[in-house]
């Protein structure tokens, strides 16, 4: 299936949004731990699913990583792993 998204929009990760980029309600929100989240304009083999999983560094090519740190908002507790300290 090939979709393409428009740019000019939001990613919204860990909270289900009632209207477009708002009404977030703290009771329909993730709890737990995420890491590495990453975004690409293609589908991955299972074998890079598996280099992920497994390797550092890898960064998606229209999201990475990085990028999302920079936009957290709200009651996200961040929390430095030695995970890809090297």
């Amino acid at each position: 299936m090939s979709v393409v998204c428009p740019g000019g929009g939001m990613l919204v990760a860990g909270q289900e949004q009632d209207i477009r980029g708002g009404q977030f309600s703290s009771s329909e929100s993730f709890v737990g731990e995420l890491h590495g989240l990453n975004v690409w304009n293609y589908v991955l083999s299972s074998d890079e699913i598996q280099q992920l999983a497994s390797s550092c560094g890898h960064l998606g090519n229209v999201m990475a990583w990085p990028d999302l740190l920079a936009g957290v908002t709200g009651h996200v507790q961040r929390i430095n792993t030695s995970f890809c300290a090297g």
